[in-house]
This record gives structure tokens, sequence and C-alpha cells, in this order.
């Protein structure tokens, strides 16, 4: 996900996008997630706005496919996610993600992200 030179960013983003929505990506992706985790976190806090996007857009697909086993981890990526929350251009796609998420997790998902994003508002 931290790929920035053509082609290799167009294969790394399409190929994650690809894995988790074939029709059993989700059920192979399970035992993956806490491999997937630091590398998550690693694009999350790059520099590149395009790789920060990137990795918001795999959050949201891995949320989408592995539901609430992601809650466990989503203190260690909402860290990085909350130093750019500000940021006017990623703010409303930063917004869309966290209520992704909230969809797609658990019970105690919205404290989590609550505790950790104080200006997010719950649908």
């Amino acid at each position: 996900l931290c790929e920035t030179e053509f082609p290799f960013v167009l294969l790394a983003r399409a190929a994650f996008r690809d894995l988790l929505n074939a029709e059993s990506g989700p059920i192979k992706a399970l035992p993956l997630v806490p491999r997937l985790i630091s590398p998550l976190r690693t694009a999350l806090v790059h520099s590149d706005k395009g790789v920060f996007e990137a990795a918001l857009e795999a959050l949201s697909l891995l949320s989408e496919a592995v539901g609430p086993v992601l809650d466990e981890y989503m203190p260690t990526l909402l860290q990085p996610i909350n130093k750019r929350v500000f940021d006017r251009i990623l703010q409303a796609r930063i917004m869309d993600v966290l209520q992704v998420i909230e969809t797609n997790g658990g019970p105690t998902i919205v404290g989590i992200i609550k505790a950790k994003v104080p200006t997010y508002q719950t649908l």
C-alpha cells in the first residue's frame, strides 16, 4: 500500500481490492488480519496523501470483509487517522471510512472510535 511508483502503485491497490472483493476473499482474509495491521498502519502514517487515501480505502474494504474482527486493532489504526482529521481535503473521506467501520464493527466500536477521534459524530 505504500507504493508510489507506477505500475507498482496500481498493482498493489488493485490486488488488495480484488482479493477482498473475491467470493472467498473475506473468509481468507480473517486469519490474515493480524498480519495486515502493521502495513496498514505504516500506510496511514505515510507522508504522501495518496498513500494515506489508499490506506483509508483498504481499511474500508477490510472492515466490510471481516467486520467486527477488526475492532481490537482499531485503536492502533485510528491514531494516525486522528492526526489528519482536520485536513480539509481528507476530512470527508476520513468520516466516510469511520462510518463504514462503525456500520461493520461490533457493539464497542463507537466507543473505540470516539476515544481516538473525539470529533467523530456517530450515525
